[in-house]
């Protein structure tokens, strides 16, 4: 049931406008990224910090942290996706919680 909450989330925010980069057309797994820590936490844009662990032409692995959290996403590229990156999994957690 965890999983469907959080593929139906995942649905609806890729679908969603975006209030990180809503002036900007910039595309890529980072900019994904911060577009889903900025709604999920309420923070700014300039406040996430994303660290490209690893990225191919046909994935990517992304951290981004803000406000205490830490996402690491796992994405594939999407030519119709707002930011031209979709996300195929998330984990999320809070910092020094286990």
């Amino acid at each position: 049931m965890k999983n469907l909450i959080a593929l139906i989330m995942l649905a609806v925010t890729a679908t969603s406008t975006s209030y990180a980069d809503e002036a900007t057309n910039e595309k890529g797994p980072d900019k994904l990224a911060v577009s889903f820590i900025t709604q999920f936490y309420e923070v700014a844009a300039d406040t996430v910090q994303v660290t490209v662990i690893k990225q191919t032409r046909l994935s990517a692995k992304v951290k981004a942290e803000a406000k205490g959290h830490v996402c690491i996403f796992d994405a594939q590229p999407l030519s119709t996706a707002q930011y031209g990156w979709a996300a195929s999994s998330m984990n999320c957690k809070q910092l020094g919680s286990m």
